[in-house]
């Protein structure tokens, strides 16, 4: 008897992927998270939702600090630049106007810079499907902090 071998390759899903993922689901996105959730302003539900629905095994949440300890435990890579963003990357700003002591006060996703200095980019979140944003205005410059699929 023939012992047969089946190598079983896991495709993972670039980030890349996942921005043009979101992108193009952004109402289902938001038609789904609506059936849990009541409120249309959470970014936190509408990041898990699209994580979830792209099949990256996070759960729905509304807390924004749920959604960052969700991707440090499936090992997404913490990146700090705001140069080196890439698309798909899972984006938190600004801790200082939380309402909730030490979280960020909102989560998107990076989808591209919008222009060669890459001092602005196209965002995606519960606000609006491609979004132009100023990285240096706002929210953007306190407590960014970014993750990217392993």
């Amino acid at each position: 008897e023939v012992e047969k071998t089946v190598n079983v390759v896991t495709s993972v899903k670039s980030g890349q992927w996942f921005a043009d993922y979101y992108v193009n689901n952004y109402s289902a996105i938001i038609a789904e998270r609506n059936k849990y959730y009541s409120s249309s302003y959470s970014c936190a539900a509408t990041a898990s939702t699209a994580l979830k629905m792209a099949g990256y095994g996070i759960t729905q949440v509304l807390i924004t600090n749920d959604v960052e300890s969700q991707l440090i435990n499936k090992g997404w890579k913490k990146i700090t630049n705001m140069g080196a963003l890439l698309p798909g990357d899972v984006v938190f700003t600004d801790k200082s106007v939380s309402n909730i002591p030490g979280t960020y006060s909102h989560v998107q996703v990076f989808i591209k810079y919008s222009n060669s200095a890459k001092t602005y980019a196209y965002i995606t979140d519960n606000n609006g499907n491609m979004l132009n944003v100023n990285l240096y205005s706002g929210s953007w410059p306190t407590s960014v902090v970014a993750y990217r699929v392993p």
